[in-house]
């Protein structure tokens, strides 16, 4: 596991912000599969942090997946429910800071796929519970508070094709 170094999150608020869950719906016609496109989020609103980002079976993943393609603001827990899809592309970063709640900062029963950066600190536990597919194709950084990288309920798999770093501060 590589190191590397904490800077970007030093700078964050030590204040818990207050959580929302925050459910992704996509298919938006001007950005079906943006991020950053509000639309694209039940409520209107693109997630930030502390939120709780649902990504359900949204039925159709070729129209209606979302894909991160640059950063975006940092979260307090990912859940992608089955059926449900999340691509990181190679120029995508994503911050998950679980603020030490309850179960991973990554709860995945979908596909998860990283080609980009995946920051997962503070979990409670296990900074990935995983009961569906994950393939790391990119960077996936933790910090040490995660007793596990990865927890696999059931038959979930991982696919190691990149590299985990661990932050040291």
């Amino acid at each position: 596991m590589k190191r590397k170094h904490a800077v970007h999150h030093l700078t964050r608020s030590l204040a818990t912000p207050v959580s929302r869950y925050v459910i992704w719906k996509g298919g938006y016609a001007a950005a079906p599969h943006s991020w950053l496109e509000p639309a694209n989020w039940q409520g209107g609103a693109v997630p930030g942090e502390g939120d709780i980002v649902v990504i359900p079976d949204c039925g159709n993943a070729e129209t209606r997946t979302p894909v991160i393609d640059c950063r975006v603001p940092d979260i307090g827990q990912l859940r992608i429910e089955k059926g449900g899809h999340l691509a990181i592309l190679p120029q995508g970063k994503l911050c998950v800071d679980g603020l030490n709640r309850d179960y991973g900062g990554v709860v995945n029963h979908g596909t998860l796929v990283l080609g980009g950066e995946l920051h997962i600190l503070h979990p409670w536990d296990a900074a990935l519970l995983n009961s569906g597919i994950f393939i790391n194709k990119g960077t996936l950084v933790l910090d040490r508070w995660a007793w596990e990288v990865v927890h696999h309920i059931g038959s979930g798999r991982y696919i190691e094709r990149g590299q985990v770093e661990e932050l040291v501060f």
